[in-house]
């Protein structure tokens, strides 16, 4: 005798007998290929926990395969049964514990005395559906039934959660499953439930790109387009995990054609072209910043700056739908230091929006903490967490991140990293922008990616990039632009490209760009200038010193002077070692937002300045000497610093040549 009833899915419904195997098959239907040999196993795994015999088993599912379309074929399906029977019956061999079932529990029989009796273990069961195996662990997908009658679907328990009774029932998460054995007896139920897994699937604790799969929650994509055969499967503990975020519409072709054909007609005209044209082609390009990295070994994150009211929520919340978010909502940049890890580790291909970028509102940790981050994740570095049984987990800052605020950055440690989108309220003033941007919002944007994404999985992205980088070379020419930059601005022509190259794959018009005046704009909003390089934290240095100079801060003759050396090199010498002292209690009660570094640091990276002369210079102010920071006025012009500060205190024209003490 055995008890039980199979839905197509594999779960158990009611309870029958052995005898009656016409009433057994009636309650079981037919299924689809593709997920044939899965239900088969699904089922084998309950007739096992049962105890049903082999041969009834096989003589059951013969049955049963008939309602298939097509049928497995018989072979198949007796070498299936044959399997699952000899890999169970080589584990009970080992078994510690012999566990029975019975109302939807499980009971173990032990001796009392002279007579066995069976002892209640559990007051539910557990019905396997599949083991997802992780890089360094794995955990159980399954069903819960209660003694109560209450069923759970899709129960996760990670292999560490079998440790101890504590663990498992927090695993469990409902009253009414209890657990009334030992951990012993747990550890027993662990290999007791291993042979009736049926099915083995690769798990990720990173949506994105996997191995040339795109994996998110119920899909995976691959060059040939969509399967719902998952051959990796998203796993996170907790409702609130990142991939649950993040969920595909499916519309015919039809409606895939007027989305598509909206959407190109419209989204260049929402903002000015060097507002949309740069987030358009950081955008594109997350969907592939896996390849990226390969080639360059980092990926830009996108910084977005402007007042309230210019639109960066705005346009957020329609991307972040574009990429397939249910919630377009921006996160918080100021949110804790661990869920925010948590997060930036969770994708390596789906952008992530942070808003509230705004120091004046931030406490100085925050600050620090977010930067620290952003800098991080340009190049996917790694930082490692405790656990509380003092083993380490390491999480990669992986996820392409865009952060908004009002308030831009100048730090050049991060400006070497970003893609900077300067928003305006031009959109307020123009009926034009806010138009296309209604017809924008109002499609079923979260329709978009899978074709678009199939679309880069087929594309040469090494091809496009070197392509990218050798136009940014040709267009610069003598100009030296900071690699990081270049690299960056060729990432943001990639995506422009895959943007275009998508539009001419669904036969519509394809944008023009002017893509030389797009890399010079960016080029100046990053740098604040033509020049290539971003201000170094020397460059910001001198300048704040101009301004202590201009407010009086420092006096010209007793802090500085200016002068010419003996080549008639328009010369400023600053007694260095005198005023940094005197600078770091400025930028304190300033706020400075410039790099601010420690002396010995300073000192070394003057030695990189082309219009450092000297870095400590005998210098005679009156009839004493001092060791001077001696400055090329004219080379400092050339590099784009500003000096008023210290050229308005006094004219050093015809100052007569200074000697040197040595």
């Amino acid at each position: 005798m055995f008890e039980l009833t199979i839905s197509s899915q594999g779960n158990v419904k009611s309870v029958t007998s052995t005898e009656k195997r016409t009433e057994l098959l009636s309650n079981l239907s037919g299924t689809v290929e593709g997920m044939r040999t899965l239900i088969a196993k699904q089922i084998l795994g309950n007739f096992i926990s049962k105890g049903v015999d082999r041969q009834i088993s096989i003589e059951v599912l013969k049955l049963w395969n008939q309602q298939n379309n097509p049928p497995l074929l018989e072979d198949k399906l007796v070498c299936t049964v044959n399997d699952m029977y000899e890999r169970n019956e080589e584990q009970e061999k080992y078994l510690p514990v012999k566990f029975v079932e019975r109302n939807n529990s499980y009971f173990k029989t032990v001796k009392q005395g002279k007579d066995f009796v069976q002892t209640q273990v559990t007051t539910f069961k557990i019905i396997p559906k599949e083991l997802l195996v992780l890089d360094n662990s794995d955990c159980l997908k399954c069903d819960i039934i209660s003694s109560q009658g209450f069923h759970y679907s899709d129960v996760l328990i990670e292999n560490t959660d079998w440790n101890s009774k504590q663990k498992f029932l927090s695993a469990l998460g409902h009253q009414d499953c209890g657990f009334l054995g030992s951990d012993h007896d747990l550890q027993a139920l662990c290999q007791y439930i291993q042979p009736t897994i049926p099915l083995r699937k690769k798990g990720t604790k990173v949506i994105g790109l996997n191995n040339d799969i795109w994996v998110v929650e119920g899909i995976n994509i691959t060059k040939e387009g969509e399967t719902e055969d998952l051959q990796i499967v998203p796993y996170e503990k907790g409702s609130d995990a990142f991939y649950h975020r993040i969920r595909y519409k499916s519309l015919d072709e039809n409606d895939k054609k007027d989305l598509y054909r909206i959407f190109f007609e419209n989204i260049l005209n929402i903002n000015d072209t060097n507002v949309i044209l740069p987030y358009i082609g950081w955008l594109f390009a997350t969907t592939v910043k896996c390849r990226i990295e390969k080639i360059m070994g980092a990926f830009p994150l996108l910084f977005n700056h402007g007042g309230a009211g210019s639109g960066k929520t705005s346009t957020a919340k329609v991307f972040a739908r574009l990429e397939g978010y249910k919630d377009p909502t921006p996160m918080s940049i100021t949110m804790r230091s661990f869920p925010l890890l948590k997060l930036l580790s969770s994708t390596n291909s789906i952008a992530q929006w942070y808003d509230e970028f705004k120091v004046s509102d931030m406490k100085p940790d925050d600050v620090d903490n977010t930067l620290r981050f952003m800098r991080k994740v340009y190049s996917g570095e790694q930082e490692s967490k405790g656990r509380s049984d003092q083993t380490i987990e390491n999480y990669k800052l992986s996820a392409p991140m865009a952060v908004m605020g009002e308030w831009n950055i100048n730090l050049p440690a991060i400006m070497e990293r970003v893609i900077l989108i300067r928003s305006t309220d031009v959109v307020k003033k123009d009926l034009d922008m806010q138009k296309a941007f209604q017809k924008i919002e109002a499609l079923e944007l979260e329709a978009f990616m899978p074709d678009y994404i199939q679309y880069c999985l087929n594309a040469n992205i090494a091809e496009l990039f070197g392509v990218a980088k050798e136009f940014i070379t040709d267009h610069f020419g003598p100009i030296k632009v900071a690699p990081r930059i270049s690299n960056n601005l060729a990432v943001m022509l990639v995506g422009i490209e895959l943007f275009r190259g998508y539009a001419h794959k669904n036969k519509l018009p394809v944008p023009d760009v002017n893509f030389e005046g797009l890399i010079e704009d960016q080029l100046k909003e990053i740098t604040g200038s033509n020049h290539g390089m971003v201000r170094s934290a020397v460059d910001q240095l001198i300048e704040e010193l101009s301004i202590m100079a201009e407010n009086r801060v420092i006096n010209s003759n007793e802090d500085f002077r200016i002068m010419e050396m003996g080549s008639s090199i328009n010369t400023l010498a600053i007694k260095f070692n005198k005023i940094f002292n005197e600078f770091k209690v400025y930028a304190n009660r300033t706020k400075y937002e410039g790099d601010l570094l420690d002396k010995t640091s300073y000192l070394n990276l003057f030695k990189e300045c082309d219009y450092i002369l000297d870095k400590s210079k005998n210098v005679k102010f009156g009839e004493v000497t001092h060791k001077c920071l001696c400055i090329d006025i004219e080379k400092a012009k050339l590099a784009g610093i500003n000096l008023e500060g210290f050229l308005s205190s006094k004219s050093y024209q015809g100052l007569p040549t200074v000697t040197y003490s040595e």
